[in-house]
């Protein structure tokens, strides 16, 4: 978990450099993980996942909102609304898929805007995890 969050803390701080910021992380969140049911599914990517991303997200001093894609519709699987402890704003998107070969839940992608939020209508297509 150490490698994500050394990932994001690089991507935040490009991101407060230049205004935003992407990369691709490909950086483990669980490892020796099996799905084999929709339950199983639907803990790891609406409970473990958000738990995991939020836990990073503090560790680096954001206090944030996240939010789950419902449908499958192009764009980041997860996206935050997060707020330093100054109360500056950030918008970050995530993709995160599971790799059934290696049993492992991956973050892929991250991206992050500075002084920028998500709207209400582009979370039309989120909800909140």
């Amino acid at each position: 978990m150490d490698d994500v969050v050394r990932e994001l803390e690089a991507l935040i701080n490009d991101a407060f450099r230049v205004g935003r910021a992407e990369r691709e992380v490909e950086a483990t969140l669980f490892e020796d993980v099996t799905l084999e049911n929709e339950g199983e599914w639907l803990r790891m990517f609406h409970v473990d996942v958000p738990k995991a991303l939020r836990e990073i997200l503090n560790r680096l001093g954001l206090s944030c909102s996240i939010y789950h894609r419902k449908d499958e519709i192009n764009g980041f699987e997860y996206v935050a609304n997060c707020v330093t402890d100054e109360g500056r704003r950030i918008a970050l998107g995530f993709d995160v898929d599971y790799d059934d070969v290696a049993g492992e839940v991956v973050l892929r992608f991250a991206s992050a805007w500075i002084n920028a939020e998500w709207t209400l209508n582009q979370l039309v297509y989120y909800h909140e995890v």
